[in-house]
């Protein structure tokens, strides 16, 4: 199920989940050290999902 409430301090927003496009994936992944040094630990690509406003 794609769909999910996030609180962001007293604020709950609905979202909806999905694995980033490759051209969301190329500028997302250096921004999140974690998965460029996981990454670098094996052959499958790790997703990234994004949460947009549903």
């Amino acid at each position: 199920n794609p769909i999910a409430t996030v609180e962001v301090g007293p604020d709950k927003v609905k979202v909806r989940a999905r694995t980033a496009r490759p051209d969301e994936r190329e500028r997302l992944t250096p921004l999140v050290p974690y998965v460029v040094s996981q990454q670098k630990l094996t052959s499958r690509e790790i997703p990234i999902v994004v949460l947009e406003r549903s």
